[in-house]
């Protein structure tokens, strides 16, 4: 498999494992930005964060409480601004 990333031709016999070295090599991390694994709704004009452990029913409430009239946000990852 040949995969272009960034101008870099990655050439390997399994193409996961190219992949796999693309995404931990061009990671990148930002101090201002803070990422939770949580559900996420707003309610007139404000937003609930829905946090708990996995396999707790994040996902499930924020489904319902979206069929509800809630606005949807996000299911599974919440990215805050630190700064704001």
């Amino acid at each position: 498999y040949s995969i272009d990333f960034l101008g870099e031709t990655i050439c390997d016999a399994n193409a996961a494992l190219a992949i796999d070295k693309i995404m931990f090599e061009h990671t990148r991390y930002d101090e201002k930005i803070y990422a939770l694994h949580g559900g996420a709704v707003e309610w007139e004009g404000k937003a609930s964060m829905l946090l708990a452990p996995t396999t707790s029913g994040k996902s499930t409430l924020t489904s319902y409480l979206t069929s509800r009239g809630f606005g949807y946000i996000s299911d599974d990852c919440i990215l805050l601004d630190r700064t704001s």
